[in-house]
């Protein structure tokens, strides 16, 4: 089943603490053009600096405040990037991810964006 994603990311959250880049967040690398594929899709959030993961969390939420049940979050390539791992295939509908990240200079930021799932 494919599933395009269309990912809504203000810039505010990229432009928000220039001065403190490094916890947060560069952009969410679901593409808007690309589909998301299921069972085994991931929602990416990139960094610009390598991010510690055992202090990070990333909490996927549908339209309805419910929490989606995920896999354990994991760092992906040089540590700038987070995998999240979905259970099971999203269905149509807006949903928001909620993210917290220290970088590995020990800086703290957190944030949220919203995105689309149309079949």
């Amino acid at each position: 089943m494919n599933i395009a994603v269309k990912c809504a990311l203000p810039l505010a959250a990229v432009l928000l603490f220039p001065a403190m880049a490094s916890a947060s967040l560069e952009a969410p690398a679901s593409s808007l053009s690309e589909p998301l594929r299921a069972p085994d899709a991931n929602l990416v959030l990139k960094f610009p600096d390598r991010v510690k993961l055992a202090s990070a969390s990333i909490e996927l939420i549908d339209a309805n405040s419910r929490r989606i049940a995920t896999d354990k979050p994991e760092l992906r390539g040089d540590g700038t990037g987070v995998n999240l791992p979905l259970r099971a295939p999203l269905q149509p509908g807006i949903y928001t991810v909620k993210w917290h990240a220290t970088s590995s200079d020990g800086r703290v930021n957190e944030g949220s964006y919203d995105f689309h799932v149309d079949l």
